[in-house]
């Protein structure tokens, strides 16, 4: 069994897919449980998001939550499967606003390089180890496993990753996306 605290850089892709499995499996059956026990709150508050915001309003929560460690992009594909969006303009918009968000975080560790807070912080937690040995790859292996992508975002700025580079190795996070969006679906669609 691997071990769930092993460093990520050193995990071996068959320990990484466990653990990408795993995370689906966990969604889904989380997804199925919320959907069952709170299937109408969560359906009047996924039509009422999308009714007085439409499409901008998802993005707009999927931008302020994907940074955060615990939350990330779930809850804006969870709301939007509850209001019944479509689930191509569900992917795009969470895609999108995603990369968005990526991109605000690469952002702020490029002109945060000289705050000691940030570094230490950065430092602390890990992310900072690891952008700083693997670079983009650390970036992209924290884009689709449950490591804090949040953090490594804002490690490759305060690192000096070239933004293009990051880029690129941020939208393996749109892989994760998709994954998720099949398992909330899945799991809505059981808890129905």
């Amino acid at each position: 069994m691997p071990d769930p605290t092993a460093d990520p850089a050193e995990m071996s892709a068959r320990q990484m897919l466990l653990r990408v499995g795993g995370f689906a499996a966990v969604l889904l059956a989380g997804v199925f449980v919320v959907g069952t026990v709170f299937r109408e709150p969560l359906s009047s508050a996924g039509d009422a998001l999308v009714t007085a915001a439409g499409l901008p309003g998802l993005a707009a929560l999927v931008v302020a939550c994907d940074p955060l460690p615990g939350l990330g992009f779930q809850p804006g594909l969870l709301l939007g499967t509850a209001a019944a969006v479509p689930a191509w303009a569900l992917f795009l918009i969470t895609a999108a606003s995603s990369s968005a968000s990526s991109a605000a975080g690469w952002f702020l560790g490029h002109h945060g390089k000289n705050n000691d807070v940030l570094r230490r912080f950065l430092h602390t937690t890990g992310a900072l180890g690891a952008v700083s040995k693997w670079g983009a790859r650390a970036v992209a292996l924290a884009s689709v496993t449950p490591l804090p992508y949040g953090l490594a975002t804002v490690a490759a700025g305060l690192t000096g990753l070239p933004f293009r580079v990051f880029f690129v190795a941020s939208l393996a996070r749109w892989v994760k996306i998709a994954l998720s969006l099949l398992a909330i679906q899945a799991g809505w669609n059981l808890g129905g």
